[in-house]
Formats: C-alpha cells, structure tokens, sequence
C-alpha cells in the first residue's frame, strides 16, 4: 500500500530540488550576463536565455532584476569569505594571508570581473549596487585598518607608514593589479606586485606566496 503522506513528502522534495536547481541556473547566469555586460546592459532576456528558461519563470524566483543583481552580489560575497580562508594567528602572518587570498583570486576570474565591472558601474547616479559597494569598501577598510594596526603594534609597518595608509594604499592597488589582469592576464603578475607594495609598507622582507586553498578552488 502507498502511504499518501510519504508520496506527498517525496513530491514536495522532488518540486523543492528542481525549483533550488533552477533558482541557481539563474543566478549562474545573471553573473555571466553582469560580469560581461555589466547591470545595465544585462537584461533578463540575455539571463533567461542562458539559463535555458523563459523571462517570467526568472520574475518568479525574484521579484525583480534588482532582487537578481542582489542575491548575485550575496553568492559573490560568500564565495570571497571561502577564498579568504581563517584569519591570520600572528601579526606577522598578515601579509602572507593577504597574498593567500590573492593567490585564490585567480581561480575566480570570473567573480573578479564581475565585481570589478559592477564596482565601477555602480559609481553611476541611482546604480543599485552603489550603497552595497559603498558598505564594502567600509567594511573592507576597517578590516585591513585592523590588522595592519596589529602589525604597526609589534613594529612591523616600515617607517612613516600608519595602518590607515597601509589598509587603503593596498586596496587600492590591489583593484587597479586586478583590472590590469584581467584586460591582460600574460602580461600582469598580481601577486607579485602585490607582494612587493606589501614589501615596501611593511619590515616583512619577502612574505611567503602560500599555494592556493584547496577548498576555495571553485572556479
């Protein structure tokens, strides 16, 4: 005898994965859409198409093509937590751990340029992400404020170089490396350029490039 709770049970789950699977189609695909065109000129059609779905079954998962750029940002936040891997023990581990995650970056190029593109278009009036980008590079700041402030505490920041200095120099330089990269990935090393601003800021010698994370290779 079929026991009519299971068979609901089992048809719910059935509809659960097939709308999660489809929800993430999407999104796979509004990052391709964005991160080659950008918020502006991707549209839900160019989405829908590469999803292999029509345009209103997009409407049914977000609300709108804000909601989609919104949950893109928020996978693409969560993928830069796994690359960035544990915190640094030790204040002379910081520039290593820097390195670690630029490292990472490279398995990602996709994710890179997506943010790379959005954050310059977001610089546009009444782009959507504008407030989101504008909240990172706070949060950003002060997290890299913080440690180099653990390094300038032991003594390890060069001569003249305050941790404010050090935490917006090396984003700074660290997005305009990534840029670089990606319109010429042969010629531009963003590693070791990276490593030698962090020479340069810090009494860190040479800081060890770590091999890439084995679990943040998701791309």
């Amino acid at each position: 005898m079929v026991d009519p709770l299971n068979a609901k049970a089992r048809a719910a789950r059935g509809r659960y994965k097939k709308s999660s699977g489809t929800r993430q189609r999407i999104l796979e695909a509004a990052m391709t859409v964005f991160a080659e065109n950008g918020y502006r000129n991707g549209s839900t059609s160019q989405i829908a198409a590469l999803a292999a779905i029509s345009v209103p079954q997009i409407y049914y998962y977000f609300p709108t093509k804000e909601a989609v750029l919104g949950a893109v940002l928020e996978a693409r936040d969560r993928v830069s937590d796994e690359v960035a891997g544990p915190d640094p023990g030790d204040p002379s581990d910081i520039p290593a751990a820097i390195l670690r995650i630029a490292v990472n970056n490279e398995s990602v190029p996709e994710f890179i340029s997506l943010y790379s593109l959005l954050v310059a278009e977001s610089t546009i009036a009444g782009h959507p992400a504008k407030g989101y980008f504008r909240e990172r590079y706070r949060s950003l700041r002060v997290r890299f404020e913080a440690a180099f402030h653990e390094m300038e505490a032991v003594g390890l920041l060069a001569p003249g170089i305050d941790a404010a200095y050090a935490a917006t120099s090396t984003l700074a330089i660290w997005d305009g490396i990534q840029v670089q990269w990606l319109v010429e990935p042969e010629a531009i090393d963003v590693v070791e350029h990276l490593r030698r601003h962090l020479m340069t800021i810090t009494n860190i010698a040479d800081p060890d490039t770590p091999p890439a994370s084995v679990g943040s290779q998701t791309g």
